[in-house]
């Protein structure tokens, strides 16, 4: 980790400090001497630049920042901090980091984000559509915590509505037959034919032949 850490460090260091144009004293003894690449910053090295008043404080915090055991984007994010907190190396610190991450520290915050779609909610009434187009109602923050529940959201639903079926007829039905009167509730009989539909046709049919035979007696007995 820190060879790999190392090698990026110089490249990115020694590739910008050419493109900045009069980087400074600091810049100098920073890209000069070497002493961005290595595990360790030189004590000796620091000691000797720490001989110029105004260099001192930035080898002090590059120092304090650069950490061998700290991952590679995180050292690197600190180094640039560093340099980029002083006026003489502002510019090579914003040129490393807007490098090595693909956008400028200094650029603006990205915009918020879209306000969500709106929701609809569709519903079926006798075979007609309905489509009802609102916005998410938002609640106001409620409990011993607000910030836990500080929105609420309407889902979209589809809604049928139920359509009751007619009243039954109530009250029998009389039928005459060769055998006597037969009655049939109707009440009953809708309500069989409703839930065995199959089975009510049968009876139906049953009751159709009784009364072709019950009349065909009848016929043959007073045309005889």
């Amino acid at each position: 980790m820190v060879k790999k850490s190392s090698r990026i460090f110089r490249s990115k260091f020694g590739d910008i400090s050419g493109r900045i144009d009069n980087p400074g004293p600091i810049a100098e003894q920073l890209f000069g001497k070497g002493l961005i690449g290595k595990a360790s910053l030189d004590r000796a090295l620091m000691n000797n630049v720490v001989a110029f008043e105004r260099m001192g404080p930035l080898l002090r915090a590059v120092y304090a920042a650069v950490d061998t055991d700290t991952e590679e984007p995180v050292m690197f994010n600190k180094l640039c901090d560093v340099l980029m907190s002083f006026s003489e190396t502002e510019a090579i610190g914003i040129a490393m980091y807007t490098e090595y991450h693909g956008v400028s520290p200094r650029s603006p915050p990205p915009p918020p984000p879209p306000p969500p779609p709106q929701r609809s909610v569709s519903f079926k009434i006798e075979g007609e559509d309905f489509t009802d187009d609102h916005e998410p109602s938002v609640t106001p923050p409620s409990g011993p915590f607000p910030s836990l529940s500080h929105s609420s959201f309407v889902e979209q639903e589809t809604t049928e509505a139920v359509v009751s079926d007619p009243p039954l007829p109530e009250g029998d039905i009389t039928i005459p037959t060769p055998f006597g009167p037969m009655i049939i509730p109707i009440h009953a009989f809708t309500t069989f034919s409703t839930r065995h539909p199959w089975l009510a046709r049968g009876s139906l049919l049953i009751a159709a032949g009784l009364l072709a035979y019950g009349g065909f007696r009848m016929i043959k007995k007073y045309t005889s």
